[in-house]
């Protein structure tokens, strides 16, 4: 790996589908569900124990050139294989190329981490509390403000058919449990039980290509997605 990357501009259309961008999606929902019942339900009292004033540092994960070259190729290879309904076809992602492309993502650059263990993956994420808050939410608690929500969730992730399931198996802020937390551990208790894919937007491009998908196994360390 290197720090002196130039990735290039051109991105196959499956980059913008991958199942990162969905994985990030589906976090930064479960934070949200926390931003509202935080704001709604938890007193001020317990700022302390479920927010920082600092943001979590990440290891930014890049490739050489040639590293990067090689990922897109792949990435390019899957897109066309998706397009022209080339079935059988697989993409196999690592976590290390799911980070590559979260460090050249402006939105997403520094505040997500991505780690894959056996078949679960795990989403580290870092970001101010304000930017999962409603508007009016930030201008009711302004003590939230500078106020960071560090936190980690564990995913089952499968796709038979073009359905895509997505269950939490555990989501912390600040190392605490939420299903722990008083007043809204319910909460949390509930959404382990749901497919979290069914919170995403259904016409959003991640989504749109994931359908076109046979099938994904998160397996030994990787993704395997294969197009149908």
């Amino acid at each position: 790996m290197s720090n002196g990357t130039n990735p290039p501009k051109k991105r196959g259309c499956f980059f913008y589908g991958c199942l990162a961008v969905l994985v990030l999606g589906i976090v930064l929902v479960v934070a949200g569900c926390l931003g509202i019942y935080f704001t709604k339900r938890w007193a001020l009292r317990t700022l302390d124990a479920y927010t920082d004033t600092n943001s979590t540092p990440f290891e930014i994960v890049t490739y050489s050139t040639a590293e990067r070259a090689a990922l897109q190729s792949r990435l390019d290879a899957f897109a066309d294989a998706i397009q022209n309904k080339r079935g059988g076809h697989e993409l196999i992602l690592t976590a290390n190329d799911l980070n590559v492309l979260i460090s050249e993502s402006a939105e997403w650059r520094g505040k997500v981490f991505i780690a894959i263990e056996d078949d679960r993956v795990k989403g580290s994420i870092s970001v101010p509390f304000a930017d999962i808050l409603p508007p009016e939410a930030r201008t009711k608690f302004p003590v939230l403000r500078g106020r960071y929500l560090n936190g980690s969730a564990i995913f089952r992730v499968a796709l038979e058919g073009g359905a895509l399931d997505v269950r939490l198996e555990d989501l912390q802020a600040k190392g605490k449990p939420l299903d722990k937390a008083p007043l809204v551990g319910p909460i949390f208790t509930d959404m382990k039980k749901r497919n979290l894919a069914t919170e995403v937007r259904q016409d959003s491009p991640g989504m749109e290509n994931i359908r076109k998908c046979d099938s994904l196994q998160v397996k030994d360390g990787k993704l395997i997605i294969r197009s149908k």
